[in-house]
């Protein structure tokens, strides 16, 4: 998935896929975040510099949703 179409939410928010915050690097007005899963696969996230995204570190358990992604079934790779 681009960066800027996965989108930071609460774990437990319905839609959501439960992520860990593997990586945060600050980049001026944006901030880009990288989000491992508990099967493995890590995704992107780029998100504007603002309060609610400054205080998410490392470790730290988030949601993620992804907007206009096309998955591809295991079975068909």
């Amino acid at each position: 998935a681009r960066p800027w179409r996965v989108e930071i939410t609460c774990p437990d928010e319905a839609g959501a896929a439960a992520m860990t915050v593997t990586k945060r690097v600050f980049q001026g007005d944006r901030s880009l975040f990288e989000l491992s899963s508990e099967s493995g696969p890590k995704v992107h996230c780029a998100t504007p510099s603002v309060e609610r995204f400054r205080t998410i570190e490392a470790g730290q358990r988030v949601g993620a949703r992804f907007r206009e992604c096309r998955a591809i079934p295991a079975d068909a790779a």
